[in-house]
C-alpha cells in the first residue's frame, strides 16, 4: 500500500470513529436546545432572515464544530430569524475536526497552484475515502439543528459522490429537519473544473415555509440566466452560498435587481492556512427601489465592535410586485430568438 493511500485510509478511520453520528448526537444532547417559536406566525410581508458566514478553521473535536454552529443558530433564532443561510462548502468543515486533515488540504492546494498532472487522481483518492463520512456528519448536524430549533436552514453545500461522479450540492432543510430541496452547482469555478467536479444540470424553485425559494452558488450569480429562470419560476427568496476567491467580481447586487427578488448571500471565509483566501461580505440584497438607501442592500455583516457575526433583517415579499424597472422588464423576444440564443450554439 502506498504511503498516501495509507494516510487517507487512516484519515477515513479517524473520520468514522471521531466524527460518528453517535458522537454528534451526544454532543447535540449536551447543548440543551429548545425549539423556537419563530414560525408560529408567518406573513409574506414580515419575513425575517439571517445570513451567517463561516470561517475555515481547525476544530478540537466534532463537539467544537457543533458548538460554533449552535451558537450562530441560537443567536439568529433568538433575534427572530425564520430562515438561516450558511455558505458554500460549509459541508467540508466537519473534516477540520481532525488534526491531520489540514495537511491533506494543504497538499491538495499545492497541487492546484502547481497545476500538477496528478491533481485529479489525488483529489479522487481523497474523495473516495472522505466524502461519505464527512457528508454524513454534515447532513446529520444540519438535520438536528434545523429540527431541534424548529427553523428552516439553507445549510450550504457539500461534496457528494453519485454514480462515480462528484458534485457540489446545496441542501435546504425544513423546520422539522427534513431535506426540502437540493441543488447541484452548475457554473463551476476554475479549481472545481481542475478537480473534475461534475456540473449540475437543473434549476428548480421550491415551496418552503416562508414562500417560494431557490438555491444557487455564488459563481452562478456571475451569469444572468440562472436568476432569470428562477425568477420566472416565482422565486422570492434566492439563497446563495459562496466560497469566493479574493479579487473575484461579485455581481449579486445586479442579479437581485434584474431578477426582482431577494438574495440571501453567505460567504465562506479565510483558508490561508491551507493556501486559499476566501472573502466576501455576507448580505441580504434586494431590487434597488425596495432598499432604504436605494443601494440594493437590505443588511450586511459588519466588523464593527459588538456587531453580531451574522446579518438579520425583515423582508416584505409582497413588495416584489410593486417594483417596475423599464430596463429589466422591457423584454425583446425577437432579439432573444435571433441574436441571443445563437450565442449559445456550439
Amino acid at each position: 500500500m502506498a504511503k498516501n493511500d495509507f494516510s487517507l485510509g487512516f484519515l477515513q478511520y479517524l473520520m468514522t470513529s471521531k466524527i460518528s453520528i453517535s458522537k454528534i448526537s451526544k454532543s447535540m444532547d449536551r447543548l440543551h436546545i429548545d425549539p423556537c417559536k419563530n414560525l408560529e406566525f408567518v406573513s409574506p410581508n414580515n419575513v425575517k432572515v439571517a445570513v451567517c458566514p463561516l470561517e475555515i478553521q481547525n476544530y478540537s473535536s466534532i463537539g467544537d464544530y457543533l458548538s460554533q454552529l449552535e451558537q450562530l443558530v441560537r443567536a439568529a433564532a433568538g433575534g427572530g430569524a425564520q430562515l438561516i443561510c450558511f455558505p458554500e462548502y460549509s459541508g467540508v468543515l466537519p473534516a477540520f475536526a481532525l488534526p491531520s486533515f489540514e495537511k491533506t488540504a494543504l497538499k491538495l492546494a499545492e497541487l492546484i497552484r502547481a497545476g500538477d498532472s496528478g491533481l485529479k487522481e489525488e483529489f479522487r483518492s481523497m474523495a473516495d475515502n472522505l466524502i461519505a463520512p464527512v457528508l454524513d456528519a454534515f447532513l446529520y448536524s444540519m438535520e438536528q439543528l434545523s429540527g431541534r430549533f424548529a427553523i428552516p436552514i439553507m445549510a450550504g453545500s457539500a461534496l457528494v459522490m453519485e454514480d462515480d461522479k462528484i458534485y457540489n450540492r446545496f441542501y435546504f432543510f425544513s423546520s422539522s429537519g427534513e431535506i426540502v430541496s437540493t441543488y447541484d452547482k452548475i457554473h463551476l469555478s476554475s479549481v472545481e473544473k481542475m478537480l473534475g467536479i461534475e456540473p449540475g444540470k437543473k434549476l428548480e424553485a421550491f415551496d418552503c415555509e416562508l414562500g417560494r425559494a431557490a438555491m444557487l452558488a455564488g459563481n452562478d450569480l456571475q451569469y444572468f440566466e440562472p436568476v432569470k429562470i428562477l425568477s420566472r419560476q416565482g422565486t422570492s427568496l434566492l439563497c446563495t452560498g459562496w466560497a469566493k476567491p479574493a479579487g473575484e467580481t461579485d455581481l449579486s447586487m445586479i442579479r437581485a435587481a434584474e431578477g426582482n427578488l431577494f438574495i440571501l448571500k453567505s460567504h465562506l471565509l479565510g483558508g490561508s492556512r491551507i493556501g486559499t483566501d476566501f472573502n466576501g461580505v455576507s448580505s441580504v440584497l434586494a431590487p434597488f427601489p425596495i432598499t432604504r438607501e436605494k443601494d440594493g442592500v437590505m443588511a450586511r455583516v459588519t466588523e464593527e465592535e459588538g456587531a453580531p457575526p451574522f446579518a438579520l433583517v425583515r423582508l416584505d415579499l409582497e413588495k416584489q410586485g410593486e417594483v417596475f424597472n423599464i430596463y429589466t422588464y422591457d423584454t425583446n423576444t425577437e432579439f432573444y430568438k435571433e441574436y441571443l440564443l445563437s450565442s449559445y450554439e456550439k
